[in-house]
């Protein structure tokens, strides 16, 4: 996969949160929905990529120019995994008493 966002935030010299390229420039750059910017990333990412988000000065996209960004972008992402997992366990609690063949009706 073509790491078009990566290369992008290089040829922009978006290095360090205070260089963040915002989400209306990446929009107008890849001529793609905000989602799809945000597909992108996430596909990058998982490649290998270290891209950076702010939601500071309106937001964006960047490369980390410190290993502190790069630890602060690891801290944000955990702690979103965190939530995502508290409000997903009485979903797989109800599952679970459902394949115990407890009867349990939604």
């Amino acid at each position: 996969m073509a790491a078009m966002i990566e290369d992008y935030l290089k040829k922009r010299e978006a290095r360090g949160q205070e260089c963040a390229i915002s989400m209306k420039a990446l929009i107008f750059a890849f001529a793609a929905s905000e989602r799809a910017i945000k597909r992108m990333v996430a596909k990058e990412r998982a490649a290998g990529a270290l891209i950076c988000s702010t939601t500071v000065n309106g937001g964006g996209y960047y490369l980390p120019a410190t290993v502190d960004e790069v630890r602060e972008q690891r801290d944000r992402m955990e702690k979103g995994i965190k939530a995502r997992a508290a409000v997903l366990r009485p979903f797989r609690r109800f599952m679970k008493e459902v394949e115990k063949g407890k009867g349990v009706k939604a």
